[in-house]
């Protein structure tokens, strides 16, 4: 399970993850590293995760997470199209 360790050191004696977990881990890594405007939201991730032990809660938290900003990539799609639609009709 991957915590956030600067939020719960009482994990850090944590030994080893799998090695599919550290692989995964290693690509999110590279991830954030050549997207670095992903780091806010890992933040987010960090610290609502940080607290939550239970594989199905943090499972429910993420869920949350995407489908909030989908709401929001449709609200700005939204956007767009009816700003795209008075741009085409003006012409």
């Amino acid at each position: 399970m991957i915590f956030n360790f600067k939020k719960s050191p009482e994990i850090n004696g944590q030994q080893h993850e799998s090695p599919e977990i550290e692989e995964l881990i290693r690509q999110r890594n590279a991830l954030l590293q050549k997207h670095p405007q992903l780091q806010v939201l890992q933040g987010e991730l960090d610290n609502l995760l940080a607290t939550t032990i239970d594989p199905l809660k943090r499972s429910e938290i993420i869920f949350m997470l995407i489908s909030d900003k989908l709401v929001e990539l449709t609200d700005v799609y939204r956007d767009l199209s009816q700003l795209t639609s008075q741009a085409f009709r003006q012409q």
